[in-house]
C-alpha cells in the first residue's frame, strides 16, 4: 500500500454557556488567537448559534457554538510541518476565556491511504484486509463495503478509530480539485477536563491541548505500526 498521509487535524472544546457571537477577526487579532497577518475569508458568520471565521491561506477554520468551539486545520500534511500551530491557536482561544466553563476536549486526525486502482479496490481492500473470513463474505452477492471501528480505552482518554472507503478531495496550488480513491483512518480522542475550581480545570485543559502530539503518536502507532501490516 501507499504511504499514510495526514492532511487534516481538528481539536474540539466543550463548554458550557459559551457565547458564540464573541467570536469575530477582530476578537481574534486583538488578543493574538492568531497572528496579525492571517488574513480572513470575507464570508464569515456571527449568529447566537454559530458563528464561523476561517483563514483560507493558513487552512485554519474556527467554528463557535453554545456547547462547543472547534479548530480545524487543513494544510499539508502534519508531519510535514508544525506550522499552523493549530494547539496553540486553540490555547489562546481558550485563555482569552477564562470565565467559560470547559468540560472536555477531543482531537480528530484525519489521514488516508491513496488507493491508485480506484474506489472498488479500496473497498476490497478494507474487506480483505479486515474482517475475518467466514460465511457472512458469501451472504447474497458478497460484502460490497465495509466500514470498521475500532474502540480503545487509553485510560484516561479514549479513542474510536473509524476505517473506511471515501474520495478525498485533492488539489495542488496549479490545478484543478480531483477526488482521489482513499482509505481512510479517522481517530476522535476525548478526554475529560480535570480539576477542581475553574482555574485549575483551565489550566488541565491547556495541559491537554499541549500535549495533542502524545495523541497523534497514538494515532501512528495504531495505524502505521500495527493496521497497515495487519493481514487477517
Amino acid at each position: 500500500m501507499n504511504k499514510l498521509e495526514i492532511p487534516e487535524l481538528a481539536i474540539g472544546v466543550a463548554a458550557q454557556n459559551h457565547n458564540p457571537t464573541v467570536l469575530n477577526a477582530d476578537f481574534l487579532a486583538y488578543n493574538r488567537i492568531v497572528p496579525e497577518t492571517w488574513v480572513p475569508n470575507e464570508d464569515r458568520l456571527s449568529t447566537p448559534v454559530l458563528s464561523q471565521v476561517a483563514y483560507e491561506e493558513q487552512g485554519v477554520s474556527i467554528v463557535s457554538q453554545p456547547d462547543k468551539v472547534h479548530f480545524t486545520r487543513r494544510n499539508g500534511d502534519l508531519r510535514d510541518s508544525s506550522e499552523p500551530d493549530l494547539a496553540g491557536v486553540a490555547i489562546s482561544y481558550v485563555n482569552a476565556l477564562p470565565h467559560v466553563e470547559y468540560t472536555a476536549m477531543a482531537a480528530n486526525v484525519e489521514g488516508h491511504v491513496v488507493v491508485p486502482e480506484g474506489i472498488e479496490a479500496a473497498r476490497r481492500e478494507i474487506v480483505e484486509r479486515y474482517l475475518a473470513t467466514g460465511a457472512w463474505h458469501g451472504f447474497g452477492d458478497g460484502i460490497e463495503e465495509a466500514v470498521v471501528t475500532l474502540a480503545y480505552d487509553l485510560d484516561p482518554a479514549t479513542l474510536r478509530l473509524s476505517i473506511s472507503p471515501a474520495l478525498f478531495v485533492a488539489a495542488g496550488a496549479d490545478e484543478a480539485a480531483r477526488e482521489v480513491p482513499v482509505i481512510r483512518y479517522s481517530a476522535h480522542f476525548q478526554e475529560d477536563v480535570a480539576g477542581e475550581g475553574r482555574e485549575a480545570r483551565l489550566a488541565d485543559l491547556v495541559g491537554k491541548l499541549g500535549r495533542w502530539r502524545e495523541w497523534l503518536d497514538v494515532y501512528l502507532e495504531l495505524v502505521e505500526g500495527k493496521l497497515l501490516g495487519a493481514r487477517v
